[in-house]
């Protein structure tokens, strides 16, 4: 997979041709985050992608619900084999996750949201 880089804030790189992509696990890891962290019918290139927090995030939700947004997203993406690890957890209304999946490029890739 080759997808746009990100930078620290994760604001797309541009200006350095080649240099402003990431391909294989590296390019799975962005995209998966990418659309992990995207808001569903936001994103404009592609208004299906992303996960509803807009009621994800509301009083009346569980962390179940989020759990399921976020693994479904990972199993969506053809390049990743398998799910191995996932751990999250809601403290004063902040949702993390530590995600770890194995890629078709025999490599094991964490993601923290």
């Amino acid at each position: 997979m080759k997808t746009r880089a990100v930078d620290k804030s994760w604001d797309w790189k541009f200006g350095k041709s080649n240099q402003d992509f990431a391909d294989n696990s590296l390019g799975v890891a962005y995209t998966v985050k990418m659309k992990i962290l995207s808001w569903y019918k936001d994103c404009f290139f592609e208004m299906d992608a992303g996960i509803d927090w807009k009621n994800i995030l509301g009083s009346k939700t569980t962390k179940d619900q989020a759990d399921s947004a976020i693994k479904e997203i990972i199993q969506g993406e053809p390049e990743i084999l398998e799910l191995t690890y996932f751990d999250s957890s809601v403290i004063d209304r902040v949702y993390t996750a530590t995600i770890r999946f194995k890629t078709i490029y025999n490599e094991t890739i964490e993601v923290k949201i």
